[in-house]
């Protein structure tokens, strides 16, 4: 079993309400064999629902 942890500061400000959508991010190799993800927010306030896509 191995565990990746990544962190990520997002700020909103009515100045830059949005955050840009980027590329695909690929974690790994398919030889790795990843069989989970998980997304947390510590903190949040005044924003909308958010999802995770996955592709393979």
């Amino acid at each position: 079993l191995q565990i990746i942890f990544k962190m990520a500061t997002i700020e909103l400000t009515p100045e830059k309400p949005e955050f840009p959508t980027g590329g695909w991010h690929v974690e790994g190799m398919m030889t790795k064999h990843i069989v989970a993800t998980t997304l947390y927010y510590t903190s949040s306030s005044d924003i909308s629902t958010s999802h995770l896509s996955f592709r393979m």
